[in-house]
């Protein structure tokens, strides 16, 4: 188990406080920043199937699954949300992260 702090690459199950949803996110933000702040940007996963065709070039297949990281649908999570670590994604799988946010942001 990580320490407290959410780092990039981190998969975790987040827990609205409202309604109660559940999610299973990515922490794509950087780990000084998510150490640091509040809110921490995440990328959701989604069944690969729920994929529309014009973001597949932004959508990474989490090995051993039906789910793919949806880094088109980025969304910021409080740091209060996130109740359970579930793991850390492959090195291979945080450097395509890494290069399809900068796919992303043209960068």
């Amino acid at each position: 188990m990580p320490t407290s702090s959410p780092q990039q690459g981190h998969l975790w199950k987040t827990v609205s406080p409202l309604s109660g949803r559940e999610a299973r996110v990515i922490v794509v933000d950087g780990d000084l920043m998510a150490r640091f702040r509040q809110q921490i940007i995440v990328a959701p996963l989604r069944e690969s199937r729920e994929v529309p065709t014009q973001y597949e070039l932004l959508s990474i297949p989490l090995p051993g699954s039906t789910e793919i990281i949806a880094l088109y649908d980025l969304t910021v999570a409080h740091r209060a949300t996130f109740a359970e670590y579930l793991g850390t994604v492959p090195p291979e799988i945080l450097e395509r992260i890494r290069s399809g946010l900068s796919a992303r942001f043209d960068l």
